[in-house]
């Protein structure tokens, strides 16, 4: 049987990032993906970019509309924009008890109430958190990290349990830390939407590891 996975992203109308890479990722490795919207965006003049949010309710009524012939398999949580979102994204997550949820959104474009609610509300439900050194940085409120080994004491402070992948974890920004309950490894692979390659892998890291 086809495994069903989620996207719950933007969607970019260049078609390079968001839920479209998601789905041609999702399709790429054999998996049925399916995609809510939380809001779109279209390049302005020069490197800027504009942003259309969706309306809360028009959110809940896609994942209404997604999950109306069943649960996921797996679920990416790509962009959280507003306390209502993660509050209807919470409510889904418990209603139809999902399990394999990839978190992979960038902390420092997040109001810091949304960011609190988001670690204390979120954080206990997400099977694989993908950050940067800056969302490292943020989370544990640890400014400097000078070794390989504060990177770990940070990671651990974010779940004992759970696999964290930090993202450019080296000086030359090419690798990734990676820590699976209390092991730690470091890759160099390099992957077009890694986010999504392990939602369709169904929160599986093992490809991540060979």
């Amino acid at each position: 049987m086809v495994q069903k996975v989620l996207t719950i992203n933007y969607s970019d109308s260049t078609c390079k990032a968001g839920i479209q890479n998601d789905l041609k990722i999702f399709q790429q490795n054999d998996v049925f993906g399916f995609s809510v919207m939380t809001h779109l965006t279209t390049p302005k003049e020069g490197s800027k970019v504009y942003s259309e949010f969706i309306n809360p309710g028009i959110l809940e009524q896609q994942l209404d509309s997604v999950f109306s012939d069943g649960t996921m398999d797996a679920t990416k949580i790509g962009a959280i924009n507003t306390i209502e979102d993660l509050h209807i994204m919470i409510k889904f997550i418990k209603t139809y008890d999902l399990k394999n949820i990839t978190l992979n959104i960038r902390f420092k474009n997040i109001e810091l109430h949304l960011r609190k609610e988001i670690i204390k509300e979120l954080f206990p439900f997400i099977s694989v958190f993908i950050l940067t050194a800056q969302d490292l940085t943020i989370i544990t409120d640890q400014k400097y990290f000078n070794t390989f080994d504060d990177l770990k004491v940070a990671m651990t402070k974010i779940s004992t349990e759970g696999v964290i992948i930090l993202e450019n974890s080296s000086p030359s920004n090419n690798s990734y830390l990676i820590k699976k309950e209390q092991t730690f490894f470091e890759t160099k692979r390099k992957f077009e939407n890694l986010s999504a390659m392990i939602t369709a892998n169904l929160s599986s890291i093992d490809f991540l590891l060979q």
